[in-house]
């Protein structure tokens, strides 16, 4: 049968061409990037490229690593990501946050540029704290959402879509509530 792993040493020995699939890991400063660099490092069939829009640990996980790449919301990426598929021949892209999960999905993706991850709406309830509530509300170990002023503190107040806990807070009293509040949109935090 032909259906081998790309990686058999019989495919190797045989002479025939293999195909190369280049992965664009992106974020590349996520732990996960560095699980993916790892795991796949060393395999002859695949070349892995991480990209991140800051400089750290990446530079020493990924042996081919942009540290200048646009943040996944300027205008700059769509473009910037057309030109580095082509230029690097990336055929596929793995996003290891959720909001680039999500934003990849809506965005105008290069032609061949397959995504590896999840469908754009599980990616989308990924992405949203209120999606994700939405889903694990029938669960009693699902976290309470304050629709009105709690009855009692403390709170956290959580962005919508945020990570690593960016924007939260924790509100210890009524006052602090009214406070957040009156300079955070309500809409946008659970």
């Amino acid at each position: 049968s032909d259906a081998r792993r790309c990686d058999d040493p019989a495919i190797h020995a045989s002479g025939r061409p293999m195909t190369t699939l280049t992965v664009l890991v992106y974020p590349a400063e996520a732990e996960n990037a560095f699980e993916v660099a790892r795991a796949l490092r060393g395999r002859e069939s695949i070349k892995v490229i991480g990209a991140s829009s800051r400089r750290g640990h990446a530079r020493f996980v990924f042996d081919d690593c942009i540290e200048d790449a646009p943040n996944i919301d300027d205008a700059a990426f769509d473009p910037w990501l057309d030109r580095l598929q082509r230029d690097k021949q990336i055929n596929a892209f793995l996003p290891t946050h959720d909001h680039v999960a999500w934003r990849i999905h809506h965005a105008k993706r290069p032609t061949g540029l397959r995504l590896i991850g999840s469908s754009a709406a599980t990616a989308a309830i990924c992405a949203s704290k209120l999606e994700m509530t939405g889903v694990l509300r029938h669960f009693e170990w699902h976290p309470q959402v304050h629709d009105a002023t709690p009855a009692s503190f403390p709170v956290f107040a959580k962005p919508d879509r945020s990570a690593g806990g960016k924007g939260t807070a924790r509100l210890d009293n009524l006052k602090a509530w009214t406070d957040f509040f009156d300079h955070h949109p309500r809409e946008h935090y659970l």
